[in-house]
């Protein structure tokens, strides 16, 4: 069982930790005044790599204190911690205590009180739909959420009157501040993250306590006991984390949709948010064992609030299992999604393929949503899902030995792994519910343009394709020591799967093979890439995956041939001695940028001395290497997208590394600080770095490294003859020294410089003879294409590179 990283900080987690902090608060105070507090305690173990709920980052001093401390012990031993359970009446009682004393109440104590009263408050509503004044408050302050919610406004009234006019003044504008927002967008969204992050962190910092009361701290641990209506309040946390979600990724589609974002981004962050919601799932039946799946997750609360409504949760529409006047709990918990997941589950046998036969009717997406009844909606959601279905079936069954595309297959998408599951085990999980929620709202994002995805794939494998033959056409059939059979071999397989998936449909040549009963293909349409047409998200990570397969076999080309590093060494130096009449490589230059200068020539590139030096290598190339923190870590975990520890290393690489160039000022110094995030935070610091990374993941490193062993071909023949006379014919034995003939240049180079310097000539236009070659045999290609990828890069981008 997996559940979510440490850094992130669902809804439930940050109401824990803001009771929490206001426990300890409370009782630190409370008993330096005389205060006798009795408690239920238990005792557990600390691991020093844990981060437990409410704990305190130290700084300065005290962070330097615990750190000597550890060092005398000579051990990171757990230690032992005793957890205090207290009554909602202690509460109360203690800040009674405090306001009596007149002691000082700082801001973070009313900021975390009134956030925990807005998220009790969110929930109670919820339930209950409700206008709700003081009086109603009162009234109810026996039920589970308005109960709790009661003794916390009676604390922070209380301590109010002792907080300072600042504090005071904006506590008592109420819940404006912190109301929810219209999340219109991902960067609205950023601007509202931005202060609920600044309010976490103030709720995570607490002035300095007297001596006395450190050593306890770090031992103790307080926290508030829960009521009956606790596991209610968890899960509707976890259903309003995915509204938010739902949301953002709602608006990741609709940004793609308008062209301010790419497939790849919007499909990676989608698959990502899924598996957040997978992990959360899980977190949650491991924190509740009574609670085995979606199923018992909703009954709980779908229940409850009919009941709190007057409504019968027994008087439920036959057709989508749900009471129609509680339509708006309903769609929260995803009941009518999973009201058309429930038959097919049923109707599907893991060891037969299913067929549509058209018992619901067709989808028709030029139809106006807008002018459907609420019940003709969810029967279109319905036929969008079954459409798909046996497709979506056929593909869970990849893996099978005897299965056609078990030796071809691309990425699958969370969704189809998910539906996947569902087909082969009978599990309808959180997790597909809101996937298949997401699915259908791409559709309804797209409507009759939902083929976009499928256009972009099969143009993403055709240049790919293209790249790759012009290869296969040019590469010298000298074996090199550098570039063995298993990378042909893989190059080869990577045209395989893209003819097999981009060119040939094999979605309908499975279809094909896995039906026994051919008199049942009569029911499949005839419309080629039926699947893919209808699901971009699934073409976006198919492309992404082709993407990545062809940017690795690039730069292992040009890293087994030097080619990429050998032409940029001699178009550096074409560019210090004055040969290139002001030509500049644009592709070059860009390859220089996003691999670094520094790190490309490991510091030696021309300009940094004082001339043209010998700067070849008989001994073979150097490696291209990729510093692109995306690509690295999905290549590193290929097939490992739903485990935990991969997200983790993604933060880690990914977001650290792209986060000072995406993300404002602030929100960076609050990250380097804080190292939490809410989910949502998360994914959108995601789909930052992978449009950061857009570049990077698309440049044909293929087509570069075809093109530079072009110049070296061309170099070779322009200086052979006269190598030969200088240095004999041994210099190249064949084409696998094709790198080596600029170490040569550069060593002709660095002669004719030397006699420059020692005849004092300080012409700036000076240029060695052979120079002026290689700089001849540069200028035409960088005429033709020397632009060429970036000019591919645009149109693919819609923008300059």
């Amino acid at each position: 069982m997996t559940k979510l990283p440490p850094f992130l900080a669902d809804s439930h987690k940050r109401y824990k930790a803001d009771t929490n902090r206001l426990a300890q608060w409370l009782v630190v105070n409370a008993k330096r005044l005389g205060y006798e507090l009795e408690t239920s305690e238990t005792s557990e173990t600390s691991q020093a790599s844990s981060v437990p709920t409410g704990s305190k980052r130290l700084k300065g001093k005290a962070r330097k204190l615990a750190r000597e401390a550890g060092a005398a012990s000579g051990t990171s031993a757990p230690l032992p911690r005793k957890r205090h359970v207290l009554t909602v009446q202690q509460f109360t009682d203690m800040a009674e205590t405090i306001a009596r004393a007149g002691e000082p109440v700082p801001a973070f104590v009313l900021t975390i009180a009134r956030r925990a009263i807005l998220a009790r408050k969110r929930c109670a509503d919820w339930f209950r739909r409700s206008p709700v004044d003081d009086d109603d408050i009162k009234a109810r302050k026996d039920e589970g959420h308005w109960h709790f919610v009661g003794v916390l406004e009676d604390v922070v009234e209380m301590l109010m009157p002792l907080a300072v006019p600042e504090v005071r003044q904006e506590a008592e504008k109420g819940d404006e501040s912190t109301a929810e927002v219209s999340l219109e967008n991902q960067f609205s969204l950023l601007e509202v993250d931005e202060n609920d992050e600044e309010d976490f962190e103030d709720a995570t910092q607490e002035p300095p306590l007297p001596p006395s009361d450190v050593s306890s701290i770090g031992e103790e641990v307080y926290e508030v006991e829960e009521d009956n209506s606790e596991i209610r309040f968890i899960i509707f946390c976890l259903f309003e984390d995915l509204a938010d979600i739902r949301r953002f990724i709602q608006q990741t589609w609709t940004d793609y949709r308008e062209g301010q974002i790419d497939l790849i981004t919007a499909s990676v962050t989608t698959d990502m948010a899924v598996n957040l919601v997978r992990d959360a799932e899980e977190e949650l039946a491991n924190l509740c064992p009574l609670l085995t799946g979606y199923e018992d997750f909703v009954a709980k609360p779908y229940v409850y609030a009919c009941l709190c409504r007057g409504e019968d949760p027994r008087n439920i529409d036959q057709e989508f299992m749900v009471n129609v006047r509680m339509m708006d709990v309903a769609e929260f918990l995803y009941l009518p999604i999973y009201s058309s997941l429930f038959p097919l589950r049923d109707a599907i046998n893991p060891k037969v393929l299913p067929v549509y036969k058209g018992q619901y009717g067709y989808h028709d997406p030029r139809q106006n949503r807008e002018s459907l009844t609420q019940s003709e909606r969810m029967w279109e959601d319905r036929r969008i899902i079954v459409e798909c279905m046996s497709d979506l079936v056929l593909l869970a069954h990849l893996k099978d030995p005897d299965f056609p595309l078990k030796d071809n297959a691309l990425v699958h998408d969370a969704f189809t792994k998910e539906f996947g599951l569902m087909a082969l085990s009978g599990r309808i999980s959180l997790a597909l519910v809101f996937a298949t929620q997401v699915f259908i709202d791409i559709h309804h994002i797209f409507r009759e343009n939902i083929g976009r995805g499928l256009v972009e794939l099969r143009m993403a494998g055709s240049l790919v394709v293209s790249s790759l033959k012009e290869r296969a056409e040019m590469s010298p059939r000298i074996q090199i020591s550098t570039w063995p059979e298993q990378n042909e071999s893989n190059a080869t397989f990577l045209s395989t799967i893209i003819d097999f998936w981009c060119v040939k449909d094999a979605v309908a040549i499975a279809r094909l093979a896995g039906h026994k009963d051919k008199n049942l293909l009569s029911y499949f349409p005839e419309e080629p890439f039926f699947l893919l047409k209808r699901h971009p998200w699934l073409c976006g990570m198919m492309q992404f995956q082709v993407r990545l397969m062809a940017q690795e076999t690039g730069l292992t080309l040009a890293g087994a041939w030097g080619s990429i590093l050998y032409v940029g060494h001699l178009y550096e130096a074409c560019k210090y001695s004055n040969v290139m009449e002001g030509k500049i490589w644009k592709d070059m230059e860009w390859v220089m940028e996003k691999h670094g200068k520094e790190r490309l020539f490991r510091g030696k590139f021309i300009g940094r001395g004082k001339g043209v030096r010998n700067r070849g290598t008989p001994r073979g190339p150097s490696a291209l290497e990729e510093n692109s923190p995306v690509s690295l870590m999905f290549r590193e975990h290929k097939g490992q997208l739903r485990k935990t520890a991969f997200m983790a290393a993604m933060v880690e690489r990914v977001l650290q590394e792209t986060i000072t160039s995406t993300l404002p000022p602030k929100l960076r110094i609050q990250w380097a600080r804080n190292q939490t995030m809410t989910p949502l935070q998360f994914l959108i610091r995601l789909r930052a770095g992978l449009l950061a990374e857009r570049e990077r993941i698309r440049f044909d490193y293929i087509k570069m490294h075809v093109r530079c062993m072009a110049i070296l071909r061309d170099l070779h023949a322009a200086v052979d003859k006269t190598f030969t006379r200088a240095f004999g014919p041994e210099y190249f034995e064949n084409e696998t020294q094709l790198g080596s003939v600029v170490g040569w240049v550069f060593l002709m180079a660095s002669g004719s410089d030397l006699a420059r310097q020692r005849m004092k000539i300080r012409d700036t236009q000076w240029q060695s003879r052979i120079m002026s070659v290689s700089g001849g045999v540069l200028l035409p290609w960088i005429t033709r294409e020397g632009d060429a990828e970036c000019t591919k890069l645009r149109k693919l981008l819609g923008r300059s590179c």
